[in-house]
């Protein structure tokens, strides 16, 4: 098996291993997960895997930012929008469920991750995100035509983003609902909620 490992280009290699560690750190946290682990499942050799990225925690670093780079065109849209533009608020909202609904793995690790004792994962995001979400915050105080304080808008754009975890993880849009109407409200609730933290209101 090592054999094919060695066939395989080094970006053929390093995408296989940042999609076998997103799903194991997804089913087994981090701290569950080993560098043999992520090696058996692309059927490749420890010291090959660690060849092309050092340590386990860059590769939970690379995961995270490969889930970044997927998200960092929707976010700033879907934070931009709500205090504009009520049918782009639903659209956006709509493109988040598409894109967690094709990667389930990205919620549920994030989400286990952030639980995690170390906070590494928090530490991470915030490096990653911070700068588009302060950037997000004055162009949203610009828009209403205040001057709240970055602390203040950054704290509205940061609840956005605990809104919608909080969301997904009560109703993961991977899943099928039992409930299909209370999803449905739960969503449309969503929406009207992120308005209104975005506005100040």
């Amino acid at each position: 098996m090592e054999g094919n490992a060695e066939r395989r280009t080094p970006e053929e290699l390093r995408k296989q291993v940042i999609a076998a560690a997103l799903r194991l750190f997804a089913d087994r946290g981090y701290a569950g997960t080993s560098v043999q682990d992520i090696a058996d499942a692309v059927g490749a050799s420890k010291q090959l895997v660690l060849y092309h990225f050092g340590s386990k925690a860059e590769i939970r670093q690379v995961v995270i930012e490969s889930i970044a780079v997927r998200w960092k065109d929707l976010l700033p849209v879907l934070l931009d929008v709500a205090t504009r533009d009520s049918d782009r608020l639903e659209t956006a909202l709509g493109k988040a469920q598409e894109f967690l609904r094709a990667n389930p793995d990205a919620l549920r690790f994030v989400l286990r991750d952030l639980i995690s004792v170390d906070g590494e994962m928090m530490r991470l995001l915030q490096g990653l995100a911070g700068p588009w979400m302060r950037l997000t915050a004055d162009s949203l105080d610009r828009a209403r035509g205040t001057d709240d304080g970055a602390p203040r808008a950054l704290a509205r754009v940061q609840l956005v983003g605990v809104l919608l975890l909080a969301l997904y993880a009560v109703f993961p849009p991977d899943e099928e609902a039992e409930d299909p109407a209370l999803r449905g409200a739960l969503y449309d609730e969503a929406a009207t909620m992120i308005r209104r933290v975005l506005r100040g209101e």
